[in-house]
């Protein structure tokens, strides 16, 4: 959960400072962090 919130903070970053490059690395993040998290539970039934 702290990971996407981190990610999240590139997003206002880039807003704040108007860089479309922020914007990308914040965006990468979030999405592999969100699938890292499906996969990490829907595998071996952890939970």
């Amino acid at each position: 959960m702290f990971t996407m919130s981190f990610s999240m903070v590139f997003f206002i970053l880039s807003l704040a400072l108007e860089s479309k490059e922020l914007f990308i690395i914040g965006n990468v993040l979030f999405i592999a962090v969100f699938v890292f998290k499906l996969i990490y539970t829907n595998k071996w039934k952890r939970f």
